[in-house]
């Protein structure tokens, strides 16, 4: 195969593997290893596609089975000490990620990952030195910006923190991770309304239910068995917020009418400027949930709620809701941000602004909550 044939196998697999199709993605980068072998960033994104499909053993595998004289290189080992941090392994991301930002030899996001793991481990002053490194490495990186001025934040040093947001937003005045952050620092510092311009819940949160959505009877139920049945369905994936339920890859809304038909509803809710679309559903049950979240490569964000339990809210009305404005539990605050919970029902439509915090309620009622939730941009974003 020609070596422009091995760079379209690797550039098809990363289309997939950022669309969430993962199986997709795994085949397209073994292909282009069979064939080159030594393609060091082909096979990082393979130990890190296997990773967030489940096959822990595949991804480290796959690592082992580099050349020899290249499981010593810095993608390599970068890709390893990632990988022990996404797994929660954080003593040992240390123990490989340390000397290697040391060496010199290495971008910014090795640094973010330490910083991550200095983080969990309570070194918290070797965190932040981490991520001013990343940061003075490239400016650019919202990430590595974010998690700085959230470290900063969790330190009680909010005006620092705002300062590290407003330098970003400066140049980058649309970037969804540093509003996120700001946000909580203008609210810390008492700064309120300022924090609100950013994150008011109650003007920002749009409800809207399905009385202009007309469709047969039953296609609702008729979705939700099909989401039940998409292929590309993982349980609990590690570079997403679902813990305890299901999460599908981008969906194409053409592959399914109820689905259609919610697409085109929204789209004629939303303003016509909005691109890049993209479709996923989420699948849970008792005891599933999402973790706080938000979703920084989008503009504006939603979800519609295709199928509930019966039983869902009869003895808790906040079961299975969605909740907005708490942040992680590694973002420490001294005070309690404002939060508003919205209560799912079938055919409901959540429309928010993807930088605000938001996570699922767990609930024990028997049955499955299907929702089909979507990311558009704005064309003027800088998103």
């Amino acid at each position: 195969m020609a070596e422009h044939d091995v760079d379209q196998l690797h550039d098809e697999g990363a289309l997939w593997h950022g669309r969430g199709q993962l199986a997709r993605a795994i085949a397209c980068y073994r292909a282009a290893l069979t064939w080159n072998p030594t393609a060091l960033e082909t096979r990082s994104n393979l130990a890190h596609a296997l990773l967030e499909m489940g096959q822990q053993h595949a991804a480290w595998q796959s690592l082992e089975d580099a050349p020899s004289r290249q499981r010593q290189h810095p993608t390599l080992l970068a890709t390893a000490g990632a990988l022990h941090c996404a797994l929660g392994r954080h003593e040992a991301a240390v123990d490989i990620l340390d000397p290697l930002t040391r060496s010199g030899r290495v971008d910014e996001m090795p640094w973010v990952n330490l910083a991550t793991s200095q983080r969990e481990l309570g070194a918290e002053a070797a965190a932040l030195a981490s991520l001013r490194e990343a940061c003075d490495i490239n400016a650019d990186n919202a990430r590595a910006q974010a998690d700085l001025a959230g470290l900063l934040l969790s330190l009680g040093r909010s005006t620092e923190s705002l300062a590290v947001a407003d330098a970003f937003l400066e140049h980058h005045p649309e970037d969804r991770q540093l509003l996120a952050v700001a946000a909580l620092a203008l609210h810390e510092l008492d700064r309120h309304d300022e924090s609100r311009e950013i994150c008011d819940l109650d003007s920002m949160v749009e409800i809207v239910d399905r009385d202009e959505l007309d469709l047969p009877p039953g296609l609702l139920q008729e979705l939700a068995n099909h989401l039940g049945a998409e292929p590309s369905l993982l349980s609990s994936p590690l570079s997403k917020a679902t813990r305890g339920g299901r999460q599908t890859g981008e969906l194409d809304p053409a592959s399914h009418p109820g689905l259609l038909a919610i697409e085109s509803w929204v789209k004629s809710l939303l303003p016509t400027e909005l691109h890049s679309w993209r479709w996923w559903a989420t699948l849970l049950e008792a005891g599933g949930r999402q973790l706080p979240h938000i979703h920084p490569r989008s503009s504006w964000s939603g979800v519609f709620y295709v199928a509930l339990p019966e039983a869902l809210q009869q003895l808790d009305p906040s079961s299975g809701a969605l909740e907005f404005g708490r942040p992680p539990s590694h973002l420490r605050l001294r005070s309690n941000p404002p939060t508003r919970v919205v209560a799912p029902m079938p055919g409901r439509l959540v429309i928010f602004p993807s930088h605000l915090w938001h996570r699922t309620l767990d609930f024990s009622a028997a049955g499955r909550r299907v929702s089909v939730a979507f990311d558009a941009t704005d064309q003027n974003s800088g998103s």
